[in-house]
């Protein structure tokens, strides 16, 4: 039954992890063309924005992941 739980929850955790990372790395490669171009400077503040805002949802995603680990593991 928790190994059930288990993988249940891995699916939710992959999807939930894999879509900031792609944001990171779409916003990240547009950022680098976009910093050679003067013009562009304000569409790349924005875009390293995203990017922080994309980054602090994983860390917050794993943090969440510790702790349940550590309820999880103590009832064991």
């Amino acid at each position: 039954e928790k190994l059930a739980t288990l993988g249940a929850i891995s699916g939710g955790i992959a999807h939930e992890v894999k879509n900031p990372m792609a944001i990171i790395r779409g916003l990240s490669d547009i950022t680098l063309k976009q910093i050679g171009n003067q013009d562009k400077i304000e569409d790349s503040k924005e875009n390293l924005r995203q990017i922080v805002g994309a980054v602090d949802r994983v860390i917050s995603i794993v943090k969440t992941l510790s702790r349940f680990s550590r309820i999880t593991g103590e009832d064991s």
